[in-house]
């Protein structure tokens, strides 16, 4: 789970995390929810990134990422699966991300944590 930084979080970045916690594997941008809220999108972005001490792509990064990690453990799915599975169009990308959080790539984190 994620927790807010703020102790007091604002209900609609409340609606933006659980949405994006739900949804990560779709096509999910900030602007169609700022209008789905009825918010402008720079008042959502500020608002979120103050609250959530990160933007909200860098979450949504974050989500799809831990995403990719639960199912490089639990599945043998190949990493062009797992990458179109949490939301990512481009097995590049995924592995960029991946690299970039955990240090190692998806393959190599597969190798390191799982056991066969």
């Amino acid at each position: 789970k994620t927790v807010l930084v703020n102790t007091h979080p604002d209900k609609y970045i409340t609606e933006v995390v659980n949405y994006v916690n739900k949804n990560y594997s779709e096509d999910v941008t900030l602007e169609a929810l700022s209008k789905k809220m009825n918010f402008s999108l720079s008042y959502l972005s500020i608002v979120f990134k103050r609250q959530m001490a990160m933007t909200f792509s860098e979450y949504l990064r974050k989500v799809r990422i831990e995403a990719g990690c639960r199912l490089l453990i639990h599945s043998n799915k190949s990493i062009w699966e797992i990458a179109g599975d949490v939301g990512y169009n481009d097995v590049r990308s995924f592995r960029t991300h991946f690299k970039n959080r955990y240090n190692v790539t998806p393959l190599k984190f597969r190798k390191i944590f799982v056991r066969y």
